[in-house]
Formats: C-alpha cells, sequence, structure tokens
C-alpha cells in the first residue's frame, strides 16, 4: 500500500476483522502480571 503496488494480500487483509479488545481490567492485571514476572525472572541478574 505505501508503494502504490496492487498486491491480492492487501484486499484480503484488508477484509479481516479488527483484533478483539480485552476490557481494561483484565489487560491491566495481564499487563502487571507480566511485568513481575519478568522481573522475577531476572532476579539473579543484579
Amino acid at each position: 500500500m505505501v508503494c502504490n503496488q496492487d498486491n491480492e494480500l492487501i484486499a484480503y487483509m484488508q477484509s479481516l476483522s479488527t483484533p478483539n479488545s480485552v476490557p481494561r481490567p483484565f489487560l491491566d492485571l495481564g499487563v502487571r502480571a507480566k511485568f513481575a514476572w519478568e522481573i522475577w525472572k531476572s532476579r539473579a541478574e543484579a
């Protein structure tokens, strides 16, 4: 699309639906859990 070239995959990708969004409380919980997990995994490096 940026190069103004036609490609069949561009039309296919545009026809796909948008991703489902995760409700904010669950998203926040997941981000905090992932961050805590990464800190816990790297505890020996400090």
